[in-house]
């Protein structure tokens, strides 16, 4: 009997305990259900402050490019801002390592809650943003504080301004030899019934007509305008002198005759001779006094130089009018 009696109890209390804690989880979740979500207002409403983006290798248009070494010890940090009634960019301050506040030479309002600061900066070292929020009809002050680090190996404005300039050299001089070439090939079409050159000769007329009227050969030159925190600027010019055709056409009328007087009505060996001549009387030709420009500008994503290097093509840049190699489709033969 009494074994029953603790038996009921037992499962008694068990019962109870059961019913207890069911009450209990449900208690617990309909509190988190509140609680949760309350949370996460206070926290995507309360007024704060992050950093997106570090980096080094910043100047505007008017510095000086010739010596990258100053731009590379400027440095910029990107704001956010979130929640910040009244926000200005005059309430965000700069603190180093040792809390000796840090001059910000610039303050660009990027966006609506972005910020872009500059600032001569070191590799490798701590800084800390603070932001003070004035409360209306108050004199406290609450303030916010980010803290942020730069890179141990700071980016080279050098090492991006010679890859953009070696693969715009390399587009250049493929767009210039394919451009003459093709028309070099036109106008050979003359003589194709007697004669015809070889893609060497051929190469070798592009080039001396590359050569001659490209002012400076560089004919073209590479200057970064602006490095800001989203990309680079460029512009490139190129410049090219125009032949004295009438000149050139002459003296191959001239030189035409000389070889009649040597090969009679052979044209196949009379056109031969001209053609391997034709690169030396090129380079004989004066230019006229018209130079010609052309100038592109462009930018480049604020990316590691490698990545410009393995990712970037300017394939599609206006890098020289497409009338450069005009003149060689007036060349008479």
């Amino acid at each position: 009997m009494a074994m029953f009696l603790t038996d009921a109890f037992f499962k008694h209390h068990t019962i109870i305990g059961g019913c207890m804690n069911k009450k209990l989880k449900k208690r617990l979740i309909w509190i988190s259900s509140i609680l949760i979500p309350i949370l996460l207002l206070i926290f995507f409403l309360s007024p704060s402050i992050s950093v997106e983006t570090v980096g080094n290798g910043v100047f505007e248009k008017e510095q000086n490019t010739s010596n990258f070494q100053k731009s590379n010890k400027m440095y910029y940090v990107t704001v956010s801002e979130k929640n910040l009634e009244d926000f200005s960019i005059k309430k965000i301050s700069l603190v180093d390592d040792k809390n000796q506040e840090i001059i910000i030479q610039k303050k660009d309002l990027f966006s609506k809650a972005k910020t872009v600061l500059w600032f001569y900066g070191k590799p490798h070292s701590n800084y800390k943003l603070t932001y003070h929020i004035q409360k209306k009809n108050d004199t406290d002050q609450t303030v916010l504080r980010k803290t942020f680090s730069t890179a141990d190996k700071p980016s080279n404005l050098e090492d991006v301004n010679q890859i953009v300039e070696k693969k715009l050299k390399d587009e250049f001089n493929k767009k210039i030899k394919e451009s003459t070439l093709y028309k070099t090939k036109a106008m050979s079409k003359s003589i194709n019934l007697y004669y015809t050159p070889s893609q060497k000769e051929l190469e070798s007329i592009q080039q001396a007509y590359t050569e001659t009227f490209i002012t400076d050969l560089s004919g073209y030159k590479v200057h970064m305008d602006t490095a800001t925190s989203d990309g680079y600027s460029f512009t490139v010019t190129s410049k090219w002198s125009e032949p004295d055709i009438n000149d050139l056409n002459r003296r191959i009328d001239e030189r035409e005759n000389q070889l009649k007087q040597e090969v009679g009505h052979d044209y196949t060996q009379l056109y031969k001779r001209i053609i391997d001549e034709l690169p030396d009387l090129i380079r004989q030709t004066p230019k006229t006094t018209t130079i010609k420009e052309n100038k592109s500008i462009f930018k480049v994503g604020r990316i590691d130089p490698k990545a410009i290097e393995k990712n970037y093509h300017f394939s599609e840049l206006n890098l020289l009018d497409d009338d450069f190699g005009d003149p060689i489709s007036n060349i008479l033969l």
